[in-house]
């Protein structure tokens, strides 16, 4: 076949990968955050655009893309800022798959099996769960599969564009998530043994490589740098190992515990392991790779002091090499479903796939159980009740499924304007997914069908933001909460700061702060609660940093900021529960003056002078 065909064809069912799905993890988008973490990425992006240097570098270009995202939304009316950037992991997610498909055909595996593997990871995986989130670790593992990929085309075809896109590639990744610097060394010594091989080799070609070679080594002195970084974040490294017992458990709650395990929330990965030695007999130096570092990862996230990953869904620190795992899984689907042979693998995939995608759904759609979400105690994992299917079943709600499409106006009500065109693009794009193409090159109807999906694909995002921005979300604007708003927004001076007090999740209220100099910014920063309110966020502070979770035990923060500001406004929802009272009286133990008003039974509006 014609190379560029080739290239054609593979492009082509990779941007069918790609849109089929975006328009899935469209449908499953709940645009709200869900975790303190996502907020401090929010925070530190807004960093970037004041100025700020609080936590320089501290998510690559991932807060970066934060960044750009939240700038270029401020151009744009009727858009919630915090909405579209919940957007940006389904691009990347999606775009995961498709470097998965190509490595899988780059490999030489048939591309019908290379497709079925990129959708059990974009739909069987805690990938799926994680499209969904403000969290980077989709990021580095976009970043490492793609390093993989151009370097196995730089092995094929020694092209110094195909190592710098590797090169390229790792540093998003190293950027992104320091851990997986663990991978570098790997890949470049895959990369090494590619240009210091010399069949066939004239002495033109063995000076050519030259560059490559001296390229090659520069990268492994800046990999041997981020080492440095990371051995020095896991300084516990060295002592836990000397507790065998406890290293041993780290181990197992990673790879098999009910609560984090590895295994239980991605069971097709026991395919991996049935793939490994044909997957090693035919790409021994990739298996290298995948495995060598793997093992070394795991091996020091086992050592840190909390591996189990406080806030996730699964192991979310492995989430980068979950592409990786998936690759062994080609040589199974290719034995089964090319050259007919190992059936019983066959039926076991299609088991293992079922129940993945069943976990993955309940991850997706039922409303996060922030108590059992956020794991503190390493104990909870190994409990069964923190099973993904245990408790997510056990909390099951329709009315309260998280998923942006279905809001709460005091019963479960569908917005049929957002679900049916994002329902249209999920069936168009499977339908050009399976679509029965020609075995050589693109046509040009097919191209024509891959472009208006794309487009669709951004047409829905774009209606579906619109609508958003309308309030046809699940969560309403408490009543009494946009006029107390509006009061501040005519009142407040640049020396003033506003605190929203409201009850996020148990076991205290949740407060987000506004600075008063910005106060009048009427770019939209949408919170869980307060969809409608259009205001912008104050960056994030490292003296406040440990705050947003009041507890009545740690309330001496208001003297941290009363200093700066002249006065503080206080807008406490849900007025009358136990840990707004502790709030307010903590705000107003040593202001000289404090007047209050309610604007609603739910809303109460403060101001505090010092």
């Amino acid at each position: 076949m014609n190379q560029s065909r080739q290239i054609s064809r593979n492009l082509s069912f990779a941007i069918a990968i790609f849109t089929f799905l975006c328009a899935v993890y469209l449908l499953s988008y709940s645009g709200v955050f869900h975790s303190g973490d996502e907020i401090y990425y929010v925070q530190n992006a807004l960093n970037y655009l004041n100025g700020s240097t609080d936590n320089p570098g501290k998510g690559g270009p991932f807060v970066l893309a934060l960044s750009v995202v939240s700038l270029a939304v401020q151009l744009i009316d009727h858009v919630g800022a915090i909405q579209a950037l919940f957007l940006l992991n389904i691009p990347v997610t999606a775009m995961t798959a498709c470097f998965i498909f190509l490595l899988g055909v780059e490999l030489g595996y048939d591309r019908r099996a290379a497709v079925l593997v990129a959708l059990l990871f974009g739909l069987t995986t805690p990938a799926w769960v994680y499209s969904k989130a403000l969290f980077r670790e989709p990021w580095a593992a976009a970043g490492l599969i793609a390093a993989l990929y151009f370097a196995v085309r730089f092995r094929k075809n020694r092209s110094f564009f195909s190592l710098t896109l590797a090169a390229a590639c790792s540093a998003i990744a190293v950027t992104t998530r320091t851990t997986t610097s663990v991978v570098l060394p790997f890949l470049l010594l895959y990369t090494l043994a590619a240009i210091l091989e010399t069949r066939r080799a004239t002495p033109q070609r063995r000076i050519r490589r030259v560059p490559l070679l001296l390229f090659a080594l520069l990268l492994i002195g800046l990999a041997a740098a981020n080492i440095g970084l990371v051995v020095d974040q896991y300084r516990p490294l060295a002592p836990k190992l000397l507790q065998v017992l406890t290293y041993a458990k780290a181990l197992s709650g990673i790879l098999a515990s009910p609560g984090r395990g590895l295994l239980i929330y991605t069971p097709v990965l026991v395919m991996s392991l049935v793939g490994l030695y044909p997957f090693y007999r035919r790409h021994r130096r990739e298996a290298l790779v995948i495995c060598g570092s793997f093992v070394v990862y795991v091996l020091m996230l086992a050592a840190y002091l909390k591996w189990w990953g406080g806030w996730g869904w699964g192991p979310r620190f492995l989430l980068p090499f979950l592409p990786y795992l998936m690759l062994p899984i080609i040589a199974i689907v290719q034995i089964v479903l090319i050259e007919k042979r190992m059936l019983w693998a066959g039926v076991l995939l299609v088991a293992l796939g079922t129940l993945g995608g069943v976990i993955q759904l309940t991850g997706v759609v039922v409303g996060p159980s922030m108590p059992a979400f956020n794991l503190d105690d390493p104990q909870l994992t190994f409990d069964l009740s923190s099973a993904p299917l245990a408790w997510r079943l056990a909390v099951w709600d329709p009315g309260s499924l998280d998923v942006a499409w279905l809001h709460l106006q005091g019963k479960p009500a569908v917005a049929i304007s957002i679900l049916a065109p994002t329902l249209l693009l999920v069936a168009l794009s499977a339908g050009i997914l399976f679509y029965d193409r020609r075995p050589t090159h693109t046509t040009r109807r097919e191209a024509l069908l891959l472009i208006s999906a794309l487009v669709l694909c951004l047409a829905t995002s774009a209606w579906s933001l619109h609508q958003y921005s309308r309030g046809d979300l699940r969560y309403t604007t408490p009543d009494g909460f946009r006029e107390a708003l509006r009061y501040v927004l005519d009142h407040a001076t640049e020396d003033e700061i506003l605190i929203v007090v409201r009850n996020k999740y148990e076991p205290g209220p949740y407060i987000t702060y506004y600075d008063g100099s910005r106060v009048q910014d009427p770019h939209i920063y949408r919170s869980r609660v307060y969809n409608e309110c259009k205001i912008d966020c104050l960056p994030y502070d490292e003296a406040i940093s440990d705050e947003w979770l009041v507890r009545p035990d740690h309330l001496d923060w208001p003297n941290r900021i009363r200093s700066r500001y002249k006065s503080i406004w206080v807008i406490a929802v849900n007025d009358g529960s136990e840990e707004t009272r502790l709030v307010e009286e903590a705000i107003g133990a040593s202001a000289n003056s404090v007047v209050c008003q309610s604007t609603s039974p739910e809303v109460r509006l403060c101001m505090y002078s010092n």
